[in-house]
């Protein structure tokens, strides 16, 4: 009886909902897929953003309330001050499923509402299915050893990239693009491919000093955060690290690739080992968002630097800090190796560029460079030094301290790199322009070409600017066109443009179709199981007590 009243308040309670639609939706045959159960078996990376979304506050990043940290399936193993919070195959007995469902006390998260029901479900299926942590690519994410190579996605309009990288024989370009590694080449310009980063925006790009392997890190902002290496010819996935619980500003890997470290707005630099994707260790000193990270050239140090302008170095092996470094008064937006481990120059956005030598810890030189904000640097195997940043800032500055600076660039210099060899110079301005400079005499050499977007809308391509026509009318010429629409010569792009546009608003238009039609059978559906629940409830209440 109870439980009759139970499923008509639910089917109440939900009409209409998206999860209603989607149950009934299987249950009149409009989907194929099947729901959670034994047959699917659910793997920690598929929980791990319902985690980091509704527990991240408390539970993620450097302070964890009771020891808890739910940002990595190590310490979820780990359990809290308390014990344990899950034991594989039982989630009843799981506190991290009980209290998330408020079958207990205290109810999580705190002062707040139960989580959605279809998490809940996963996460049940999560711990009933023994806590797994591998499995199955996400759908839609290629598979490691697998080609990410895809289409280049063009821009809906210029923006402001937000990571770049030379290799280091020049030849290409890596730009961060629509969720993917966009490279061009560099004496052409031209984009040549595109890698997928389906993992959110790219944060940050490297390559490795032989140029066989590109360093791509980002993710989604306070959610989760990721870094892989691609193979910088065929497109392959090499390694995937990360899991954090927010975006990956900065990244780095040593040289012989055994080691790898993530920073960002958690502040805390995490050590991976890219062969198992294990988290190695957690390097626990910055007081806000880590920015840079640099692996000197034998991979005995690690060098990271923050947006309040803390400097540390650190052991990589053991992770024991080597030294703090005091100095910089704004954001230290770079760190670079100087050959070896014995020299560090870091520069910051207090407009200042610093030497320091690692066997003492002290500050060797400090140079003013331009008077504006460094937002971004790079050396080449001379060691010259190369910035751009506020006020259009581009200059470079010599080991033997000759500076050129040139003049200030329209818009302010976010990104900026060289080669190793000096030759070439790419750099990237906040209003998205992308250009190649002479690293000799900071002259502009040529663009690259970016992918946008045609700057027309769909009225404007189907529409005739003199009237508009009612959207029920319009949708009826697009599907069935009154007469045939004349298309230009094959490949003029505008004719190519408006075939596109057609193709896309007739897919639109047939999914639409097809949402209407499913919804109407679920809330026919609906309607009928209303009805039998009904019918079993006043049945069950006609029947005789058992005494």
């Amino acid at each position: 009886m109870n439980s009759m009243k139970h499923c008509r308040e639910l089917l109440s309670s939900r009409r209409g909902s998206g999860i209603l639609l989607v149950w009934l939706a299987f249950a009149c045959g409009g989907i194929t897929e099947p729901p959670i159960g034994a047959a699917e078996v659910v793997t920690y990376e598929q929980v791990r953003n319902v985690l980091v979304k509704r527990c991240g506050n408390c539970h993620a990043g450097s302070r964890l309330r009771g020891d808890l940290d739910l940002s990595s399936w190590s310490g979820i193993q780990s359990g809290s001050v308390s014990g344990p919070v899950v034991f594989a195959g039982r989630p009843e007995e799981s506190l991290l499923y009980t209290l998330s469902a408020h079958f207990e006390a205290p109810k999580m998260p705190p002062n707040s509402s139960r989580i959605p029901q279809s998490e809940l479900d996963l996460l049940h299926a999560w711990i009933a299915g023994g806590l797994q942590r591998e499995g199955g690519i996400a759908p839609g994410r290629p598979a490691l050893g697998r080609s990410a190579q895809t289409m280049v996605r063009p821009f809906p309009r210029h923006s402001a990239f937000t990571a770049l990288a030379l290799s280091p024989e020049g030849d290409l370009v890596a730009a961060s693009g629509v969720q993917q590694v966009l490279l061009f080449d560099s004496e052409s310009g031209e984009p040549l491919r595109a890698f997928s980063f389906d993992e959110g925006d790219v944060h940050s790009l490297k390559f490795t000093p032989d140029g066989q392997v590109l360093l791509a890190a980002g993710g989604i902002g306070a959610e989760a955060g990721y870094a892989i290496g691609f193979d910088s010819t065929s497109g392959d996935r090499l390694f995937k690290v990360g899991q954090e619980a927010d975006v990956v500003l900065a990244v780095d890997c040593t040289a012989d690739q055994n080691l790898v470290a993530v920073g960002g707005p958690g502040r805390v630099v995490n050590l991976y080992d890219p062969a198992s994707g294990q988290r190695l260790r957690s390097l626990k000193r910055h007081t806000d968002w880590i920015l840079c990270l640099a692996f000197s050239p034998d991979g005995l140090l690690l060098a990271s630097g923050d947006r309040f302008g803390g400097l540390h170095v650190w052991e990589a092996a053991s992770g024991v800090e080597f030294h703090s470094l005091r100095g910089h008064t704004a954001a230290v937006t770079a760190v670079r190796w100087l050959g070896t481990s014995d020299h560090l120059l870091s520069v910051s956005e207090d407009g200042t560029a610093r030497l320091w030598d690692m066997h003492t810890g002290d500050q060797l030189s400090a140079v003013d460079i331009g008077g504006q904000g460094i937002l971004a640097a790079d050396i080449d195997r001379e060691q010259r030094l190369f910035v751009g940043g506020r006020g259009g800032l581009l200059a470079s500055l010599s080991r033997s301290g000759e500076m050129r600076v040139s003049d200030p660039l329209p818009s302010q210099v976010v990104e900026l790199a060289v080669n190793a060899a000096g030759t070439k110079l790419a750099v990237a301005t906040v209003d998205g322009q992308l250009d190649l400079y002479s690293p000799v005499d900071l002259t502009r050499l040529t663009s690259l070409r970016l992918p946008l977007i045609p700057e027309r809308t769909v009225a404007e391509v189907l529409l005739p600017p003199a009237r508009i026509r009612p959207e029920s009318q319009l949708l009826q010429e697009v599907i069935v066109p009154s007469s045939p629409v004349e298309l230009p010569a094959a490949g003029a792009s505008s004719g190519d443009d408006l075939a596109q546009l057609l193709r896309e608003v007739r897919s639109a238009t047939a999914l639409l179709r097809e949402l209407r039609d499913t919804t109407a059978r679920c809330e026919q559906r609906l309607v009928e199981l209303e009805a039998r629940l009904a019918g079993v409830e006043q049945s069950a209440t006609h029947q005789p007590e058992i005494q």
